[in-house]
């Protein structure tokens, strides 16, 4: 009797022994906090149409027991290991063999992302820690067109119409894009007609972001700044006073300080761009732009020497200055590992909690 026991528990302890599919693995990793073991896991796998199907198996057990923050969760995995591949082959991410993990990467997460807008809330705090998350990422390499690997914007604008954090990103995503094509002007043959339009497109979104709930005083700052690049100077003071009124942060009150003291400047009020330029550096005293512009106030106003000398003065310790004017320049990607903490503590806590 003994050993007919033994030889049935023998069967059934080897079954229950069985190591999960490599995929499987991949995300049950990503899920418990190992993140590196997930993605180094997920790098692994060969991107063939073994790994679709894998995906693909993955999306419809998830359906059928009704587990979306499964599919959630290898949609971030999916999106760090797209990052992770990005940064080991890019400058040379088009030559050929080295694009391929990405585009596989992003067919997959097309996949998954179309899966998840099937199975649950189009409108979950998931998907939209997602989508600025892949933001935040474009806009870190804005000088690049990463649209053939996935836009998500429009989809983010639909289901969050309202939300305030969405609409700054958005309007940034514009900034940036005529930022680059206008400092860049070799890469849009055409870049001086379009660079107007994207400016009209990030002003629109800006000018929703300021009446929509909660929102930012960022929205405001970059909102006056894209008026004063399209020239209207006036509406642009408007918005920049205000800043000043409502916001007690003194990078945005530098910035600000910075735009006001342009606005001055073009209507050829020396003295007031001056002043501003002073406010600003007096705010951050080590940023390097409000001294350089400050002497540049003062070359026009005659004073050659003093200029050299603060020229001098400021760019003789730059590599360890902080300046909110180049913090500004990175638009919404300054986000990008606060949103990358989030999406991992959310993935996490949808693998302990209940089925949802």
């Amino acid at each position: 009797m003994t050993r007919l026991f033994l030889i049935l528990l023998v069967p059934l302890t080897i079954a229950a022994a069985q190591p999960a599919p490599p995929y499987e693995r991949c995300v049950s990793d990503y899920q418990s906090g190992s993140i590196e073991r997930a993605v180094t896991c997920l790098r692994s796998q060969r991107f063939d149409q073994g790994l679709n199907d894998d995906v693909e198996r993955w999306i419809e057990s998830a359906r059928q027991i009704k587990r979306v923050a499964d599919v959630e969760a290898a949609l971030f995995l999916h999106t760090e290991v797209f990052f992770v591949t990005w940064d080991a082959t890019f400058p040379p991410a088009r030559a050929p063999g080295l694009s391929q993990p990405l585009f596989a990467q992003a067919r997959v997460i097309r996949v998954l992302h179309q899966a998840l807008v099937s199975l649950g809330d189009h409108r979950s705090a998931a998907l939209r820690t997602w989508y600025l998350l892949w933001e935040s990422f474009v806009q870190a390499r804005s000088a690049i067109d990463l649209t053939e690997y996935g836009n998500y914007l429009d989809d983010a604008v639909r289901a969050f119409p309202q939300d305030a954090e969405v609409l700054l990103a958005a309007g940034s995503h514009y900034e940036l894009r005529w930022w680059s094509a206008y400092d860049n002007p070799q890469r849009q043959p055409n870049g001086g007609n379009k660079g107007a339009d994207e400016l009209r497109s990030a002003r629109d979104w800006f000018r929703k972001g300021i009446v929509a709930p909660g929102p930012f005083n960022e929205t405001r700052l970059r909102l006056g700044r894209v008026l004063l690049m399209l020239g209207d100077v006036d509406e642009a003071e408007t918005e920049l006073r205000r800043v000043q009124s409502m916001s007690n942060e003194p990078g945005l009150l530098y910035v600000a300080a910075l735009l006001l003291g342009d606005i001055a400047q073009r209507r050829g009020d020396l003295e007031a761009a001056a002043a501003s330029y002073e406010a600003a550096s007096k705010l951050v005293p080590v940023a390097q732009s409000a001294r350089l512009a400050s002497a540049y106030v003062r070359h026009l106003r005659g004073n050659r020497k003093e200029a050299a000398e603060a020229v001098v003065s400021a760019l003789s310790n730059q590599a360890e200055d902080y300046d909110p004017w180049w913090l500004y320049a990175g638009g919404y990607s300054l986000q990008f590992d606060r949103l990358l903490r989030l999406a991992r503590e959310s993935v996490r806590g949808a693998s302990t909690g209940a089925i949802r």
